[in-house]
């Protein structure tokens, strides 16, 4: 994959971090994910489909994925239950619908699907097809940690 697409997802974090809920965002390295595999204990994970094909895929740890919701929908979430992981859907389409934006200015273009839920961590993200090898960028902030995967064919 291209710097400048993995860029483009970063700066789409950034954004969402900073307009949705009003921190700052530390970013790590990004790393390669050999495998279809959810790295962490929840995520959410969208399809993209168009010139490229492959996966958006935010992934995150349960007390984080809840300070996350409960910041997003301003009101504390004790549990991880169906509001916690409609929240978590609505971050990485934020962040999707972002990046996506700014590929389109680069004459890329994809339709995005509907953010699908993965609990467990080493659990496979698809089943019916392998858009491995993922790059993943871990990022921190004030309301939670987590790490955003992409993969473009």
């Amino acid at each position: 994959m291209k710097a400048e697409y993995l860029n483009c997802m970063i700066d789409g974090v950034l954004g969402v971090m900073k307009q949705a809920f009003g921190v700052e965002c530390t970013k790590g390295k990004p790393y390669v994910i050999p495998t279809d595999i959810n790295v962490s204990h929840l995520s959410a994970v969208i399809r993209i489909d168009g010139d490229y094909k492959g996966a958006f895929a935010i992934a995150l740890g349960e007390e984080d994925a809840k300070k996350m919701a409960s910041k997003l929908l301003t009101e504390e979430k004790r549990f991880l239950d169906k509001d916690v992981m409609d929240a978590i859907g609505e971050i990485i389409n934020m962040i999707s619908g972002g990046t996506k934006a700014q590929l389109s200015k680069k004459g890329i273009t994809f339709q995005l699907g509907t953010p699908i839920f993965i609990l467990g961590r080493g659990t496979r993200l698809f089943t019916d097809v392998e858009f491995a090898p993922y790059i993943g960028v871990p990022f921190s902030t004030s309301v939670g940690s987590f790490t955003v995967q992409i993969s473009l064919k």
